[in-house]
């Protein structure tokens, strides 16, 4: 009975955890910094794109002349 108290804890799932934790954590960073650094040299279309206003194939797409 008492060994079926004890909890058996397995340090390489919390590590994974630990790891995707952290990788989502950077990629949410990653995409912040992306999107201050690119609507201030791009200008306001990134930034739109950033909030979700505007698609990126609108920033892509040519201007018609």
């Amino acid at each position: 009975m008492l060994n079926f108290l004890k909890l058996k804890f397995d340090w390489r799932e919390l590590n994974s955890f630990f790891s995707a934790f952290s990788s989502m954590v950077y990629l949410g960073l990653l995409t912040f910094f992306f999107c201050i650094t690119f609507s201030v040299v791009f200008g306001d279309g990134v930034g739109k794109f950033c909030e979700g206003e505007i698609s990126i194939y609108e920033i892509a797409r040519v201007p018609d002349e």
